[in-house]
């Protein structure tokens, strides 16, 4: 409900004053009613109905947040020139890894980078399935002839690579089913 101020208000009235003059009367005046509660209900109704609008519209850009995918992996080296890669875990589990990627200096000391697992990784023999063969990696993919090759990563899958010597960067990335690239692992080993 809306007040409004006390007003004060002179009036000059027909009465005369014993000094031969009209008198003038002050009156306070107290008006407690600026707008009719009708008109303020609707001006409530129309203010709650613009901060909803507000709201609503502002909210209905914000996204729920998606949880990370998260994938585990076991790098280890199994002699001074090779190390495998094996994937352990993949989180949430319907996440789909299109490839695994290693960026390293082979045992030819030149830099590379491969598929190591997923679409496009060579076979257990070391050749792709376009007949590309890799000497500095292998995977436990069974695939030839005409058996296809995978077409995603999964836990359990195994690569291994053919490096310089001890102590050379590894970098692993791998490529989701939605396109994004995130790197897994970057350092000597």
């Amino acid at each position: 409900m809306f007040f409004a101020l006390p007003y004060e208000r002179f009036i000059i009235s027909n009465e005369i004053s014993m000094w031969g003059s009209k008198k003038m009367i002050h009156e306070k005046f107290i008006d407690d009613e600026a707008v009719s509660p009708v008109v303020g209900t609707i001006l409530m109704v129309a203010i709650t109905v613009i901060m909803a609008a507000i709201i609503a519209s502002w909210s209905a850009g914000i996204k729920a947040p998606q949880t990370p995918a998260t994938v585990g992996l076991d790098v280890a080296r199994s002699t001074q020139y090779n190390v495998t890669i094996t994937i352990t875990s993949i989180d949430p589990p319907q996440t789909v890894i299109n490839n695994l990627n290693a960026t390293f200096t082979n045992g030819s000391s030149v830099m590379v980078k491969r598929v190591l697992l997923g679409k496009g990784a060579p076979n257990s023999t070391g050749y792709s399935a376009s007949g590309e063969k890799f000497g500095d990696l292998i995977t436990n993919y069974l695939f030839s002839g005409s058996v296809s090759e995978p077409t995603s990563a999964n836990v359990g899958d195994s690569a291994t690579i053919w490096i310089k010597g001890y102590s050379e960067f590894i970098v692993i990335t791998s490529t989701f089913g939605d396109g994004t690239v995130k790197t897994l692992y970057s350092q000597k080993v």
